[in-house]
């Protein structure tokens, strides 16, 4: 799993732009900074995500973004259908 502020440099490796076998999967903090303030609760909201997802999140991209004084995650890739 890659947790990445600067998504956009490894997007172009997550299907269907293209091929690929197999990845761990991606979380991009999108759109806001982590600072000392907001560190705490980002890392709460995905080791909590990542506990409950398990195995589960290869191959997958998702989002964390900033919800007014929350953060939720948000899945991009796959879309389900």
């Amino acid at each position: 799993m890659l947790i990445t502020l600067n998504g956009k440099d490894f997007i172009v490796f997550i299907p269907p732009r293209k091929e690929l076998a197999l990845h761990y999967g991606l979380i991009w903090l999108r759109g806001f900074q982590v600072t000392s303030k907001s560190y705490e609760k980002v890392m709460n909201l995905i080791g909590s995500f990542l506990k409950n997802q398990g195995c589960s999140i290869q191959n997958t991209y998702y989002a964390v973004k900033k919800k007014d004084q929350t953060y939720e995650m948000i899945k991009r890739f796959p879309k389900d259908a």
